[in-house]
């Protein structure tokens, strides 16, 4: 079941345990690099333009989103997909592109695919992933996981394999909804009765930055 109010609805705490491990392995991998590291400090760089570039072209495909509200709405209810609060047009244009094919390349990035989840007919949020929305972006979790590199470094190499063995495993793309209900049902891997958790504040990346509240 779920609750309505978002501050106040408390999962199970082995859900709220696996929610625990996976932002723990997400912090270990991504953590700054030190500077002493050359290499490192190269890969960070490349990643940071490489997110500044997908923001760069979000923007200028989808600029003049806003003026089609109506229609991102519809689109919106048709998929039956909810977003974090006063997200910009134009990230909620490009986030229903990918929900109309989601194998399609996409400029989204990681950081993206934590500003939407799933709602059922009722419009409650929901984590399950017997919901199209949320095995779209399982899929393209696992995909972008599996195409991560090491850093060289044991713990953030530590955290990539937790990542793609445990959290992200690729075999479980093609999923269906009843390979997910089967499994969330057996008790192996509990799933959180909604969204609960306020989504980070993206990080500033110039005039690219979104309007997240």
């Amino acid at each position: 079941m779920t609750d309505d109010n978002l501050e106040t609805s408390r999962p199970q705490n082995t859900a709220d345990d696996l929610l625990a491990q996976l932002l723990r392995a997400i912090l270990e991998l991504f953590r700054p690099a030190p500077l002493s590291n050359p290499i490192l400090a190269a890969r960070k760089r490349e990643e940071r333009e490489a997110e500044e570039a997908a923001e760069a072209q979000i923007l200028q495909r989808y600029a003049g989103a806003v003026f089609h509200a109506a229609e991102l709405d519809r689109r919106a209810k048709a998929h039956g997909v909810m977003f974090v609060p006063a997200l910009r047009a134009e990230y909620r244009a490009a986030i229903l592109d990918f929900l109309d094919n989601p194998d399609a390349p996409t400029p989204l990035t990681g950081m993206h695919m934590t500003w939407f989840w799933g709602a059922g007919p009722d419009g409650r949020s929901t984590a399950s992933r017997t919901h199209p929305v949320n095995r779209a972006i399982y899929r393209w979790n696992a995909r972008d996981v599996a195409r991560m590199r090491p850093y060289g470094d044991p713990h953030s190499d530590a955290a990539l394999h937790r990542l793609r063995t445990i959290h992200y495993p690729l075999d479980r793309r093609d999923w269906t909804a009843a390979q997910w209900a089967a499994f969330e049902d057996d008790g192996r891997e509990p799933m959180p009765a909604r969204v609960r958790t306020s989504p980070p504040r993206p990080r500033s990346l110039g005039s690219g930055v979104p309007e997240v509240l």
